[in-house]
């Protein structure tokens, strides 16, 4: 079954959810070309997200299919989905980000078609998803939004006008045997990504956690998904820091 998750930065309490359940329940339904009733739509919000390096409404989303998806399905979603958040949120279609995965695509070999300016934006700007089981109540997020989206610029190569941070807490999440501070990431770029830059991603990502969060480095896991690598999805660099501070017979354990 078809799963979209949706993130944004808004507060919902008192807003009127149905119809963005609804309307994207019928948009993936039909696009994708599978049942209603198979399809699921999460949607989680106050959030802390910035995006461009600030804090006014976006979005994040990610969707999952079992097949049905290709270039001209991914780019009428985007414009899809992107429309039921602006009239539903009042969330600009230029900030709303969506990651696209097919669960059978071991190889792909579509042609690529003329894009809309949305969906460029939204595969060109690279996206870090970060996810930690600290409380962040009382967290000065913006400190941590802010450094993390120029850290990313400044590293991958990119306008921080296109960098989008996601900062989700209280996951429950287990690292090691135990519930000790700890967090995972995902960083998503169509291109600047290779070995040298990932390393320098994580490092400087895991200090930004340890000095804000005090989230310890050998605690941090990142995996990297390169969008244009999209010929062999299964090739992600996933780097976890135990092998940076450790050493790298730490990854052999």
């Amino acid at each position: 079954m078809p799963c979209l998750c949706i993130t944004t930065n808004l507060n919902l309490d008192g807003v009127d959810t149905n119809p963005v359940f609804s309307e994207a329940t019928t948009a993936v339904s039909t696009i994708i070309g599978k049942p209603e009733k198979f399809v699921m739509v999460i949607l989680k919000s106050s959030v802390p997200i910035s995006f461009g390096g600030n804090k006014e409404p976006a979005a994040y989303a990610e969707i999952v299919s079992m097949g049905g998806l290709n270039s001209e399905v991914k780019r009428k979603l985007i414009a899809t989905i992107g429309t039921i958040l602006q009239s539903k949120l009042c969330i600009p279609r230029t900030r709303f980000f969506l990651k696209v995965f097919d669960t059978t695509a071991f190889s792909t070999k579509s042609k690529i078609g003329r894009r809309t300016e949305q969906e460029l934006q939204s595969e060109t700007m690279p996206c870090l998803n970060l996810s930690t089981n600290v409380n962040l109540d009382g967290v000065d997020t913006s400190s941590i939004l802010s450094e993390a989206t120029s850290t990313v610029a400044s590293i991958i190569g990119k306008p921080e006008a296109y960098v989008m941070i996601v900062l989700k807490g209280s996951v429950p999440m287990s690292f090691g045997g135990n519930e000790q501070p700890a967090a995972y990431g995902e960083l998503v770029s169509i291109g600047g990504l290779n070995p040298d830059v990932n390393k320098k991603l994580s490092a400087a990502i895991a200090s930004i956690l340890e000095a804000k969060l005090s989230v310890p480095k050998s605690r941090y896991f990142l995996k990297f998904y390169d969008t244009k690598a999209r010929f062999q999805p299964w090739m992600e660099w996933i780097y976890i820091l135990i092998r940076t501070y450790c050493g790298n017979d730490a990854m052999d354990v």
